[in-house]
Parts: structure tokens; C-alpha cells; sequence
């Protein structure tokens, strides 16, 4: 077999050629590199619980959606192909797509933690607890949240349940807008404190996993 290292690394060519099957190669690469380090654990297919929950591979998913995401705000599209009149309106879209996915990574993140606190077969016992988005509940055992972290929250929670994915939340729940708005006014909250709070939150979530 050649070097196993080759399939541990990034691999854009890779990617370019066959992009579905790389994208879900996360978890074999993780179960090869259970193999190298002396962990008699095979490609197995389909996937074992103990491999697919394991809270390792969860933290690693959580950075890939917390990179996505930095890479999204730091990006300037100007959707040149657009009308200049909805061009704003795409923007806001863009950046919602990129709160959805700071989100995403907080909820993954969060559901390591809890991965790493209860064991997989005690993960397994409670999983239908967490099958949800709302990522107060979820950040429930983070200590020394503040009000506006709790806010902060809460819309990121309609981003990732409806605001980063569409353009309203459903005609039954079109007042779920008016709760971002509000939130966000009654805290004044930047994009600094976001991205600090998910650092407060990742740091936490570290702590859980490799010092417990």
C-alpha cells in the first residue's frame, strides 16, 4: 500500500475529480488513522456507532464548518451578474449563508461535547434529546454565558434553522424575523462578538472533550 500519509492530507485534485466521494471521505480518513495508530479498527462499511460518534471526528466537522465560515465573511462578492438593485439583497443572503454556518459549527461542537461527556452508548440512550437546532439549549452547560451570548444564540439558531437557507421562515412563523431584529438591537451585537463567542464556546468544547 502506498504511503497511508497521501490520504490523510488535503487533496484539491482529488477533490476536482471526484467531489461527492471526497467529501465523505472524513471518516475513513479518520478510521486509517485509527489504523496507524495501532487501533484495530477496519473500513468499515456501513460505519459503527463507535466510529461515526466519535467525538473527534464531530470537533473535526465543527472546525471545517467554522473555516467555511470565516471564509464566507471574509470574502467581498460583487455579483456582477446581477442587476445592480438586488445586488444588496444577494449580499445580505451571502452573509446569512455564512451565520448559518458559525451556527452549524457551534451545534456540532456542542453535540461532541456531549458525545465525549456521556460515552457513545450513553450518547445513543439520550440521542433524541439533541436532535434539534436550538443552540441555547444546547450551550446549556457552557459556563458564564452572558445575555447577550445567550442572544447571540438564539439568532444564530434561525440562521441555521431558516435565515441562512431561505428567505423567510414559513408563512405560519413570518414573526420569527422581528426576534433577530429585536435581539440584535437590544444587544447591539457586532460580528466581533459572534466569532468571540464561538471561540468561548470552542474553547470550552476542547476542554470537555480531550481533558475529561
Amino acid at each position: 500500500m502506498k504511503d497511508p500519509r497521501r490520504f490523510l492530507l488535503p487533496d484539491r485534485e482529488m477533490f476536482n475529480s471526484d467531489p461527492f466521494s471526497y467529501a465523505v471521505f472524513g471518516r475513513y480518513r479518520w478510521e486509517l488513522l485509527q489504523n496507524a495508530a495501532g487501533l484495530p479498527v477496519g473500513f468499515n462499511n456501513p460505519p459503527t456507532n463507535e466510529n461515526v460518534k466519535a467525538p473527534a471526528l464531530w470537533l473535526a466537522q465543527a472546525v471545517a464548518l467554522e473555516e467555511a465560515a470565516q471564509t464566507l465573511v471574509r470574502a467581498d462578492p460583487t455579483f456582477e451578474t446581477m442587476p445592480w438593485s438586488t445586488r444588496g439583497i444577494a449580499d445580505s443572503q451571502f452573509r446569512a449563508t455564512a451565520l448559518m454556518l458559525v451556527g452549524l459549527s457551534l451545534e456540532v461542537a456542542l453535540k461532541a461535547s456531549v458525545i465525549a461527556r456521556e460515552g457513545v452508548t450513553g450518547y445513543q440512550a439520550v440521542e433524541a434529546n439533541y436532535q434539534h437546532h436550538n443552540l441555547e439549549r444546547l450551550a446549556c452547560d457552557v459556563p458564564k454565558l452572558s445575555d447577550k451570548d445567550r442572544a447571540i444564540l438564539r439568532c444564530l439558531t434561525h440562521f441555521v434553522q431558516w435565515a441562512g437557507r431561505y428567505p423567510d421562515p414559513g408563512s405560519k412563523k413570518v414573526s420569527r424575523e422581528s426576534e433577530v431584529f429585536d435581539a440584535a438591537e437590544k444587544h447591539r451585537v457586532t460580528a466581533k462578538d459572534v466569532f468571540d463567542l464561538a471561540i468561548k464556546i470552542g474553547d470550552h468544547v476542547r476542554v470537555v472533550i480531550f481533558e475529561e
